[in-house]
């Protein structure tokens, strides 16, 4: 598993150092190489890596191209989240109850057993591209509009009397709900403020799920432009300036740290 994650790493790295679109010729037999890692038994070390690919391909090729990889983009997320919620609702509980609640939630290939620190690089990794989904401009990143409502604020369902009635809760949401319930006496955490352009997540690595939670609180507000989103969406300037932020989030995250603090 960890030479695949490498071989995976360095592919990315590949396509990461080239023009946009490059290897747009390739792209069917990338999406080939990532069908079969995916179909693996869960291995965080591995799909770590996968996400950081999707990062990759979203940075360096044209949003037509990437139009057949959102489905699978979005069911792996979910598929994360989920592994995500099913820790946090067993915390407390012996492996074989946990590993019960992953098989109930994910199937028989949801638990594998390693170590936590593992399991929160993906879980980093995950919420790294939905925060660069969130970050790049809705007409640069048009097919990932379709998603954003299962990852972001509420939905509702208007009555006759114009009655906001919630019919949906993003997966976000619940998270930010069991990790305030985690942390309740523990203090309040510095806000996030979104913007425009702009990632949330700059952090290497974490050694918590209580350092998402801050992110999971923007993401989770009913209405999005609250979390400080500008809306001057015509300025390409700073369109330029985010995008090179971005980029440079996802450079650092091919670099291996020296030390481990």
């Amino acid at each position: 598993m960890e030479q695949r994650a490498q071989l995976l790493k360095k592919l990315s790295f590949t396509i990461f150092c080239s023009e946009v679109d490059q290897y747009q010729y390739a792209l069917p037999e990338i999406q080939e190489r990532l069908a079969e890692s995916l179909r693996l038994p869960q291995s965080p070390v591995v799909h770590e890596q996968i996400f950081l690919f999707f990062r990759v391909l979203i940075l360096r090729m044209s949003a037509q191209h990437l139009t057949p990889l959102w489905p699978t983009i979005v069911s792996e997320v979910v598929h994360v989240l989920l592994q995500m919620e099913s820790d946090l609702s067993a915390d407390g509980k012996s492996q074989k109850q946990r590993m019960a609640i992953s098989e109930l939630l994910l199937g028989s290939n949801g638990y594998v057993n390693y170590s936590q620190e593992k399991w929160l690089g993906l879980y980093l990794g995950v919420c790294k591209l939905l925060d660069l989904s969130q970050a790049l401009p809705s007409d640069y990143l048009s097919q990932f509009q379709l998603y954003r409502w299962a990852f972001e604020g509420e939905a509702y369902n208007m009555t006759a009397g114009e009655e906001k009635v919630p019919v949906f809760k993003p997966h976000i949401a619940r998270l930010e709900k069991l990790l305030r319930r985690k942390r309740k006496d523990q203090g309040d955490m510095e806000e996030l403020q979104r913007m425009s352009g702009q990632p949330l997540l700059t952090m290497y690595h974490i050694k918590s799920l209580d350092q998402l939670l801050p992110f999971f609180q923007c993401l989770s507000r009913s209405r999005f432009e609250k979390c400080g989103e500008s809306r001057d969406k015509n300025n390409k300037s700073k369109r330029s300036q985010g995008k090179s932020l971005l980029e440079r989030v996802v450079e650092r995250d091919f670099l291996e740290p020296l030390v481990v603090d």
